[in-house]
């Protein structure tokens, strides 16, 4: 395990993208939240902290904390953000990122995971039990903590996504905070961080899925096809380019759902992490006496709720397999629909090719009954030709077939050869089709045959052979 860790720390250093100008960090603040459990309340604090203020960010953080008894808390949980660019660069110069990575206690390994933005949820835990470390990364963000039960305090830093589909960055990390702040009293608990990820992941899920489910059911509206129809006919039938954005849009849902199911599967496992109502501490969940009932333990509420949220990712799950099955019969419609369009409009084109095609036989009909009368007036009325002599044909007159005839032999060969239609090319039987040797003739009828690539045509031969020849 040392050398995987040795070898992610440097190839970290070496591949991992940081914003090492200081003009582009003089405007960077670096959230910090410190959450603290004393024995009569929990206190949670948001502050940022300038980028310029970064050589001192590390006292800031191990600051001691106390309440205004001067008591220590019996838990802590400070969080860190760092924001990352699409492209995977992270808005913290290498410096202040390692040495936070390194003074909270985190694995060297993760390193590589984050390199590699590797999906999904990992843990290691040392051999004495010191320590828990746990990397998540979701659609969302990415997330590592690591906890530390006998001084039951924890460490966070969060790396939150540009946007996970549902949500831009800021709102991403404003809901995480908002789902720590309701859950604050619940930090002393080693599942802490995981039941916080499985609040926003069946939040995201749930987004997802009513998000995708607006998009069917607008697209079934508009095709007339599937369950959820209008009584209202449409007025307007959908053109194709209507039909064109909705099959992107079923496209777009069927990823969006693929993913969702995806997330289902992480949530569960995160779900195996956690306590559960099958699974309970050792403390009870309820104890009764006469007059009261004595306070749960974090353990056992974060149970409770786990029950409550595997429901909802169930649901979750069964919802989205039944809308990827609507958003593929949508795009099936779609796609006979576009090709009903087209058999329309080749319809059209075929009855505009045949009003031009009686256009055309008009006017040959009118050029043969004209052109016979018009060849003879205009032979006629040569000066070849004196009709007011004895000897109505010139001696000269021959001039003319010379010229003429020739001239139309070479109009007819031109003709001939520029819409000659291409032969298929025959192979040469190497391969145990085509034409072996020269001289043997082959009947084949390409008709309209029309290539793309290379085809093979079977066909038999004069002589009664079955062979292939090779369309190119």
């Amino acid at each position: 395990m040392d050398g995987l860790r040795a070898q992610a720390r440097q190839r970290f250093l070496q591949e991992q993208k940081f914003k090492e100008e200081n003009a582009a960090l003089y405007g960077v603040d670096i959230p910090l939240i410190t959450i603290a459990r004393f024995k009569t309340e929990t206190t949670f604090s948001d502050v940022k902290v300038p980028w310029i203020q970064s050589k001192r960010f590390l006292d800031r953080v191990n600051q001691p904390i106390e309440d205004s008894n001067k008591q220590s808390p019996t838990a802590t949980l400070k969080l860190v953000k760092f924001d990352r660019e699409i492209d995977g660069t992270l808005l913290i110069n290498q410096q202040l990122f390692m040495e936070v990575f390194q003074d909270f206690g985190f694995d060297a390994y993760w390193l590589h995971m984050l390199l590699c933005s590797v999906y999904g949820f990992f843990q290691l835990r040392d051999e004495g039990r010191s320590w828990c470390n746990y990397y998540l990364n979701t659609v969302s963000y990415t997330l590592l903590w690591v906890h530390k039960p006998c001084e039951k305090s924890t460490r966070v830093i969060i790396i939150p996504r540009e946007a996970d589909g549902v949500d831009d960055r800021d709102s991403i990390f404003s809901n995480f905070l908002q789902s720590m702040y309701y859950h604050r009293s619940l930090i002393d608990d080693c599942n802490f961080c995981s039941f916080l990820s499985t609040i926003q992941l069946v939040q995201w899920i749930e987004k997802s899925v009513s998000e995708n489910l607006g998009l069917i059911r607008s697209t079934e509206i508009r095709t007339e096809h599937g369950t959820w129809l209008d009584q209202r006919k449409a007025i307007f039938p959908p053109g194709t380019d209507e039909l064109v954005e909705k099959s992107k849009e079923m496209g777009l849902s069927l990823a969006a759902l693929a993913n969702v199911v995806r997330h289902v599967s992480l949530a569960e496992t995160i779900f195996c992490n956690l306590p559960s109502r099958e699974q309970p501490s050792h403390d009870h969940r309820f104890t009764f006496t006469n007059t009261a009932v004595a306070p749960v333990s974090s353990a056992d509420q974060i149970a409770n709720a786990v029950g409550l949220l595997r429901g909802q990712v169930e649901s979750s799950k069964l919802q989205a397999n039944y809308l990827q099955e609507r958003a593929r019969t949508q795009h099936s419609v779609i796609f006979n629909l576009l090709t009903r369009h087209d058999a329309e409009s080749s319809k059209n084109i075929a009855q505009a090719a045949k009003h031009d095609s009686y256009s055309m036989k008009t006017i040959a009909i009118m050029t043969m009954v004209f052109l016979p009368p018009t060849f003879f007036a205009t032979l006629f009325a040569m000066p070849l030709l004196q009709w007011q002599d004895s000897t109505v044909v010139k001696p000269n007159f021959w001039v003319y077939w010379v010229f003429a005839g020739p001239s139309t032999v070479l109009v007819l060969l031109v003709w001939y050869f520029t819409s000659k239609e291409e032969e298929p090319v025959v192979g040469d039987g190497s391969d145990g089709g085509g034409v072996q040797g020269g001289g043997v003739e082959v009947e084949v009828e390409v008709g309209s045959l029309r290539k793309f690539g290379e085809v093979e045509v079977p066909f038999t031969r004069k002589d009664g052979i079955r062979s292939r020849f090779k369309w190119r």
